[in-house]
Formats: C-alpha cells, sequence, structure tokens
C-alpha cells in the first residue's frame, strides 16, 4: 500500500502522525481498508472480530519471524463516517486495535476512497458522490500496493475462526 498512502500522515489512535511504510514489509503485508463509524450498530460486533483477527495473525507472524516486529503481516487502515473528529478518535482509541486511519480533516482522501470502492454509510451517499454503492458499514476492502482492489474481505473476518489470513487475501 506504499503506493495509495506514500505521501499520506495517517492517524495512529494516540493522535499521532505515522506513514504506512514504516508498519509494512514489501511483499508481505496484506492492507485492509475498512469502512466504519463509531453510531454504526452493525459496525460494533464487527470491529470486535476484525481486531482479533489483527491480533492473532500479527502475533501469530511475530512468534514464527515472518515480519520485523515493527511490521505487520496484516495492516488495517480505517476510513471513517463518523460525524465529527472526536467521535471518531473515540471510537478509534476505545474498539480499534492499532490501526492507522485516514485523518478526519482529509475529507477529499477519505471521499476518494468511498467513491474508488463504492463503500459509505447511506446516510453520506450523496455528499461524498457514491453513485454505485456496493457495500455500507461495516466493510473492508483487501487491496494490493497500488490499492487494486484484491477482494471484499467483510464475510472472511465474520467467517474466521482463528488461523492464518484468508488465502485469497495473499495475492500470487
Amino acid at each position: 500500500m506504499t503506493d495509495l498512502f506514500a505521501n499520506t500522515d495517517l492517524t495512529t489512535r494516540t493522535g499521532s502522525s505515522a506513514k504506512l511504510s514504516s508498519r509494512t514489509k514489501d511483499g508481505t503485508t496484506v492492507i485492509g481498508i475498512f469502512f466504519s463509524s463509531s453510531w454504526c450498530p452493525d459496525c460494533v460486533p464487527f470491529v470486535a472480530k476484525l481486531a482479533t483477527m489483527y491480533e492473532e495473525i500479527n502475533n501469530d507472524a511475530e512468534d514464527e519471524e515472518e515480519v520485523p516486529s515493527s511490521a505487520k503481516l496484516l495492516e488495517i487502515i480505517f476510513v471513517s463516517s463518523d460525524r465529527d473528529e472526536a467521535s471518531m478518535m473515540k471510537y478509534m482509541k476505545g474498539k480499534h486495535e492499532d490501526w492507522l486511519a485516514v485523518p478526519f480533516e482529509d475529507v477529499s482522501l477519505r471521499s476518494e476512497l468511498k467513491r474508488k470502492y463504492g463503500t459509505c454509510a447511506g446516510s453520506e451517499r450523496v455528499a461524498v458522490g457514491v453513485t454505485d454503492r456496493r457495500r455500507g458499514i461495516p466493510t473492508l476492502i483487501v487491496v494490493d500496493s497500488a490499492g487494486n482492489e484484491i477482494c471484499d474481505g467483510t464475510d472472511d473476518v465474520d467467517d474466521y475462526a482463528g488461523g492464518a489470513l484468508p488465502a485469497r487475501w495473499v495475492q500470487m
């Protein structure tokens, strides 16, 4: 994902800035773009499942030394549909793992990603210009380093029972 977010300072749940490249290893890190919000009732159980998956996969990778401890085997980029930055940050601090997020103030990039992947909350569809809405929130889109969609990983998270990354997330 170095290409798509190469020049973007992303936000951590503590509010600091981070570059995606500092947390990934080319060729081994799977990137999920996660569309969600704090006010969405369907997002709460999904976030818990995604957090478990993220933690288990990254802990297993560190244990097996597949990636250095500073890099992740699975990295999540959160794209918020929250109505204000305070709600987004409270949601990240309270429910998310150590994920990155597109800064709330970067409305242009958040809207661009929602249009590109056809994923947003129904209430913001017109405002962000999503004309072909494929899914609402929560949604996890798995992408390659250029931002090309590999698959919609939402159902894979719901079905996750432990173990490795879903095979279809890993490009051959």
